[in-house]
């Protein structure tokens, strides 16, 4: 996990220098040392400066990077009998404070845009966020789960939830690639929470992956028969009997 305002620096350091596979071969040894059956990468192009020009933001090139490295460290993983997931968030109505309208701002120079101050850290990190994780670059690389982070709200409401999952299906993306990321926050009301999962049942996903911290709060006691019914479920992935959770 890195969301520290850097991470797209970091990343272009280790592409640079040609680190990715001593990377790789430390989180695959990593891996088995705890005994982990998958990893997740989470690396976010955040910008926590006053100016959008303090930071770096991805560029094309570093979204290929991104995705040859992904599909590097997949390949390590999967020759280990593991597995790996990808968080992601690039729904504009999600990573955008302004919605499509700011989205659409993020054509091919946005970067020299915010490098010279003309946008503003809202509009570089939509663009930042949008381009980073792509859905249908993303969903074509070796990744076994991506992780939809835009499914992230509080609280919980149906329609925008569609819509998130729907931008990565529109993108060619499978209901057995996409799992659901839900906060530990995102509802505590009985009727909510079977709301929550049907919805979550009516997309196909097979695996949820619930944010549960200092910052997003715990689980309550109204989401256990909910989540025992969707491990049960029977949707299945080829991992589980069921359904998958993580948390």
């Amino acid at each position: 996990f890195n969301n520290a305002g850097h991470m797209v620096s970091y990343f272009r350091t280790m592409a640079a220098e040609g680190n990715q596979q001593q990377v790789v071969d430390y989180l695959v040894a990593a891996a088995a040392e705890y005994g982990f059956e998958a990893l997740s990468i989470d690396l976010e192009p955040s910008c926590w400066g006053g100016n959008a020009s303090a930071c770096e933001f991805p560029t094309s090139d570093d979204v290929a990077a991104l995705h040859a490295f992904i599909d590097l460290l997949a390949d390590g993983l999967h020759g280990a009998g593991r597995r790996l997931s990808v968080a992601a968030g690039s729904y504009p109505v999600a990573q955008c404070d302004n919605g499509f309208p700011q989205y659409e701002l993020c054509a091919d120079e946005y970067v020299s845009k915010c490098r010279d101050g003309t946008y503003n850290i809202s509009t570089c990190n939509c663009c930042g966020f949008t381009s980073w994780f792509e859905p249908t670059g993303l969903c074509a690389t070796k990744a076994d789960r991506i992780v939809n982070m835009d499914t992230y709200m509080s609280p919980f409401d149906t329609a925008f939830f569609q819509d998130a999952m729907a931008w990565y299906y529109a993108a060619g993306c499978s209901a057995e690639q996409v799992a659901v990321g839900l906060l530990a926050s995102e509802t505590s009301d009985d009727g909510q929470v079977d709301e929550m999962f049907d919805a979550i049942a009516a997309t196909g996903a097979v695996e949820v992956d619930i944010w549960s911290n200092f910052w997003s709060g715990a689980l309550t006691q109204e989401w256990g028969p909910s989540l025992e019914a969707f491990l049960a479920s029977g949707t299945g992935s080829p991992e589980a009997a069921g359904g998958a959770l993580y948390a």
